[in-house]
């Protein structure tokens, strides 16, 4: 009898080659479907974005009406021609657990809502597509992304001054949000040189509601730095901004001139071309009232 034999295997391996070229198709694959979940991913962000500026659009309302018509004043007001940047401020010296606290000179635009309770939470002052942006630079105010958790780790929570991932607390005592406030109204404040030429008028900041207009922005996201604007789709498509309007609607803004280094002008604090709109009233008074509703 004889003895037996392992039967060879008749069918192939693969080769080397073979295996070289299904990662290769692997790889071009994923190179395809990365930028479209990363658009999506995008996109579903500034859909929650949207659905901040709603809330913050109600909260107005309710303000409104439990305060006599009288909008909430932003920390940047018509007499300033510098510190564009306090648009974004909802406290500034105290906070409202502070004895010293006095809500006429010490809370702004956002944190008057928190204040009257007419919105829920300060979570909603901050976009999610701001989460992993930072300034560039050395600084530690702008090397923080603008969260909820950077300004909310005191101990009664939100809001406290921004306490940095090393522990580090600012001492400039301000709560910046995610969004500059900015309740433009149908009032002219004056007219100004526009960055691209000719003149615009630029509004005044609404002190009653019945000034406010679906035809002029009341809130958008941060406008502050080139570098930190919020919403990007990529270098094709560029950035973009949401903004609220006097009505309550909002609306995406990616005109390719609002984001230009004609406007965003601002070298401070280590910015370049295009660089900021930090102390440059010009630039931000226009951009501001040429968002479209």
């Amino acid at each position: 009898m004889k003895p037996l034999t392992p039967k060879k295997n008749s069918e192939p391996g693969f080769t080397l080659i073979e295996l070289l070229v299904v990662i290769a198709i692997i790889a071009i694959l994923a190179a395809m479907l990365l930028p479209a979940l990363s658009s999506a991913k995008e996109k579903a962000k500034r859909a929650t974005c949207v659905n901040h500026q709603h809330q913050m659009g109600a909260s107005m309302v309710m303000y409104l009406s439990d305060n006599n018509d009288k909008v909430p004043p932003s920390a940047y007001n018509d007499t300033m021609t510098t510190g564009t940047d306090a648009a974004y401020d909802a406290y500034d010296h105290n906070l409202p657990t502070d004895a010293a606290f006095n809500p006429d000179n010490d809370s702004f635009g956002l944190g008057k809502l928190f204040d009257g309770k007419t919105a829920p939470t300060g979570k909603i002052f901050y976009c999610l597509s701001g989460t992993d942006l930072k300034g560039l630079g050395t600084a530690a105010v702008y090397k923080s992304e603008r969260t909820y958790e950077h300004y909310s780790k005191g101990p009664k929570g939100w809001p406290y001054w921004l306490t940095d991932d090393n522990g580090a607390v600012d001492g400039s005592a301000r709560v910046r949000t995610g969004y500059s406030y900015i309740p433009q109204g149908t009032k002219v404040l004056k007219t100004m040189t526009s960055p691209y030429g000719g003149s615009f008028s630029a509004q005044s900041f609404a002190k009653k509601g019945n000034e406010l207009s679906s035809k002029y922005a009341i809130l958008a996201d941060l406008l502050y730095r080139s570098d930190m604007l919020t919403h990007r789709s990529g270098l094709k498509k560029g950035v973009g901004v949401n903004a609220l309007f006097g009505d309550m609607h909002v609306t995406y803004q990616h005109d390719p001139s609002f984001f230009s280094g004609t406007v965003w002008t601002s070298t401070k604090n280590e910015q370049s071309s295009p660089g900021g709109l930090e102390d440059t009233e010009v630039g931000f008074r226009w951009i501001i009232q040429a968002f479209r509703p």
